[in-house]
């Protein structure tokens, strides 16, 4: 009895006792924001899959229902912008490169939200805090994928009377989130409200990354760098960074998160943008509120 005590005691003893023991569990706020933590890139691809999902299960299902047909809307709604975005830039698709992991969970997702029994999953997505948990790794899935493609605009555009392309690597960014939707709706349907968010948003984070990461000489980058590394953001982060480009990573990851969740339809909805008081002054300014034909 008195060994299995002590064994008890022993095992008790090595539970977290303050709030640092349970911090020092935790992954590093960089490699959560990176989603570069064990799993990290397959949670993110799985809730990206589930998110995807739900938005094709509220349009509603062609009748009658074909069952390949709702999978691979589920997939390119997804998984869109990475098949289709490479082949412009002169890189595989990416439903090649990863197809094990992105057809697979695309149909884990699918099967969840369409088949599973008693709709429990689908209940389940309904939840606030489940809403919180998919947005959360979907949008680090989206600001995942601005380094890499900041980067490939960054290696192949060429200069034009700058250091560096400034344009594109935004482009190739910018590819990457609406490459999917104009395949799927075509260019007249996507753009015909006007700038769509991810094109917005797309813009303003890429811009950011490329001069902070890029511009390593030019007098922007100096200047961007120089403002940022005195602000709050630069502190709270840099001592969980090692590098610019992985502070420039985090930081574009944390805006997103926060653009996100107050874009959710419970807080100001899908139509609000942080940018909109910007517009509201230049826009008029520069007369591009204006129709000319």
């Amino acid at each position: 009895m008195d060994s299995v005590l002590s064994e008890l005691s022993s095992f008790v003893s090595t539970f977290p006792k303050t709030s640092e023991d349970v911090m020092s569990l935790l992954p590093p706020p960089s490699s959560i924001l990176t989603a570069s933590h064990s799993y990290g890139s397959e949670l993110c691809m799985f809730f990206m899959a589930v998110s995807s999902a739900l938005a094709v299960r509220a349009k509603g299902v062609p009748r009658p229902y074909r069952w390949f047909h709702t999978y691979a809307h589920v997939t390119l709604v997804g998984f869109g912008g990475g098949a289709f975005a490479p082949l412009l830039l002169g890189r595989p698709t990416g439903l090649i490169v990863r197809a094990d992991a992105t057809c697979g969970l695309s149909f884990l997702a699918f099967w969840l939200v369409f088949h599973c029994p008693a709709d429990a999953f689908y209940s389940l997505c309904k939840l606030l805090p489940m809403k919180l948990l998919y947005t959360f790794y979907t949008t680090l899935f989206k600001s995942g994928g601005v380094p890499g493609y900041t980067k490939l605009g960054h290696d192949v555009a060429q200069p034009y009377s700058y250091g560096i392309s400034l344009l594109g690597p935004v482009l190739s960014s910018c590819f990457l989130s609406n490459a999917g939707p104009v395949f799927r709706m075509g260019w007249d349907e996507w753009f015909k409200n006007g700038m769509p968010w991810q094109f917005e948003n797309g813009l303003y984070v890429a811009t950011f990354y490329t001069l902070y990461v890029h511009d390593e000489e030019g007098w922007i980058g100096e200047a961007l760098r120089s403002a940022v590394k005195s602000s709050p953001v630069y502190a709270f982060l840099s001592p969980h960074v090692s590098s610019d480009s992985e502070f420039a990573a985090c930081a574009v990851a944390v805006f997103m998160l926060v653009t996100s969740f107050l874009r959710m339809p419970e807080v100001f909805g899908p139509g609000w943008s942080p940018f909109t008081p910007i517009y509201k002054v230049v826009m008029p300014l520069v007369r591009l509120d204006e129709s000319n034909g």
